[in-house]
């Protein structure tokens, strides 16, 4: 990886990680999620006109995404009704890097290096021991947990689908716009 493309990936995962604490704090979820599912759609519907029309093969995996990007929201939005963010969000975003690693070996044939694996199996471990630093003193809640790790397989899920749509789309622009556009609605 090059060096922008390591800060890309840094600076997401810092605004996501941030996004994610905000939306915790929102007392109404719903409205909450509705407001930035609104946003992605305006964003969506601004940038279309301006970006390649995803090619036909790639629709399937664009509306099969919508729907798990909704059922992310609902999950998440549970694991943080139900849990502490400090042990919900560790808990999603490390199983999701597990999961996808396993999918994507099986449905798009990518299996990663020893590198990646181990970077892969670091990752997942320091967000376990961060999950499990937040319990310390404290009783499992089950349905926490299990919310969180249902929030991280439909991340898993929702980032192989739209591995598999970018490239059967043609335009990795297209398909961001219209996945947003379709899932904003």
């Amino acid at each position: 990886m090059t060096p922008l493309v390591t800060a890309a990936v840094l600076l997401a995962a810092v605004t996501h990680a941030s996004w994610n604490a905000i939306a915790h704090k929102i007392t109404d979820k719903l409205a909450g999620f509705a407001l930035i599912s609104g946003g992605g759609l305006v964003i969506g519907l601004a940038m279309a006109p301006f970006v390649a029309f995803p090619e036909a093969r790639a629709w399937p995996y664009l509306l099969g995404s919508a729907v798990l990007h909704i059922a992310y929201y609902a999950l998440l939005m549970t694991s943080f009704r139900l849990g502490d963010f400090g042990q919900a969000y560790p808990i999603a975003r490390g199983t999701a890097p597990l999961v996808v690693t396993v999918l994507a070996a099986v449905f798009a044939h990518e299996v990663p290096d020893r590198w990646a694996a181990a970077g892969i199996a670091l990752s997942c471990a320091g967000l376990t021991g961060v999950a499990l630093w937040g319990l310390r003193g404290h009783r499992p809640d089950w349905a926490a947990i299990a919310a969180a790790l249902a929030t991280g397989l439909a991340i898993a899920a929702y980032t192989v689908v739209d591995g598999l749509g970018v490239r059967a789309s043609g335009s990795s622009l297209g398909y961001i716009a219209w996945l947003m556009a379709v899932q904003g609605w």
